[in-house]
C-alpha cells in the first residue's frame, strides 16, 4: 500500500521536474527527467508512468529527433490500448497525427485523427474533439481535400460554439476562411473571417 503509492510518487515526481524544465526551456534536464521517468517505470513495473514519460519526451524532441518520437507515441499507444486507458490513447493518437502531419504521413495523420475522434465523442470529452475536429480539416486541408478540410472546419466551430471554447472556434473560423478563400467564394470567406473576430474578442 504505502509504498506502492511512494513508487507512484516518486515516478511521477520525475515527470512534474520535466514539465518545470520544459517551461522553463530546460530541454536537456527535461530530457533526462522524462528518460528518469520511463527507466523508473520500467524498473518498479509501471505501465503508466511509462507509456506517459513517452508522451511527453515525444513532445520534447519530435522537432529535433522526430524517429525517436514517433517511436516513443507508438510505443506509448500501444501501452495505452494494452491497459484500456482510452483518455490516455486518445491523447497519444493526436500526438502521433500531429507527428505524422509535420514528417509528410498526412494519410497516417488523418487515420490517428479519427480514431481519436471516435473515442473522444463515446468518451464525451468535447474539448479535446473541437481540436481535434479542427485537426481533421487543416490535415484534409494540406491533402487538397477542400471539402473534407470545411466538413470538419464547420464541426470543429459547431463543437466549440456549443462547449464556449472561443480559441478553437476562432481556429476553425480561420480555416473554413481559409479554405473559402482558395475556393474563390469570397462572401462566405468574409463571413468566416468575420467569425474569426467575433471569437477572438471573446
Amino acid at each position: 500500500g504505502y509504498q506502492i503509492r511512494s513508487q507512484t510518487r516518486l515516478g511521477q515526481s520525475f515527470i512534474n521536474a520535466g514539465i518545470v524544465y520544459s517551461h522553463l526551456r530546460d530541454r536537456a534536464r527535461a530530457s533526462r527527467a522524462y528518460r528518469q521517468a520511463m527507466a523508473y517505470g520500467l524498473d518498479s513495473g509501471d505501465k503508466v508512468l511509462v507509456a506517459r514519460a513517452q508522451g511527453n519526451l515525444a513532445g520534447l524532441i519530435q522537432e529535433t529527433a522526430p524517429l525517436e518520437a514517433r517511436q516513443l507515441l507508438t510505443n506509448s499507444l500501444k501501452t495505452k490500448l494494452q491497459l484500456r486507458d482510452e483518455a490516455g490513447a486518445v491523447v497519444a493518437r493526436v500526438q502521433l497525427a500531429q507527428l505524422q502531419a509535420v514528417t509528410g504521413d498526412p494519410k497516417g495523420a488523418i487515420r490517428q485523427y479519427l480514431a481519436a475522434k471516435r473515442v473522444a465523442e463515446k468518451l464525451g470529452i468535447p474539448d479535446k474533439l473541437a481540436l481535434i475536429l479542427h485537426d481533421l480539416g487543416s490535415a484534409y486541408y494540406n491533402t487538397g481535400q477542400s471539402g473534407m478540410a470545411l466538413r470538419y472546419y464547420r464541426k470543429a466551430y459547431r463543437v466549440a460554439t456549443m462547449e464556449g471554447l472561443s480559441e478553437t472556434q476562432a481556429l476553425a473560423a480561420g480555416g473554413e476562411g481559409r479554405v473559402y478563400f482558395e475556393m474563390n467564394r469570397l462572401s462566405e470567406s468574409l463571413s468566416a473571417f468575420r467569425a474569426l473576430l467575433v471569437a477572438s474578442a471573446a
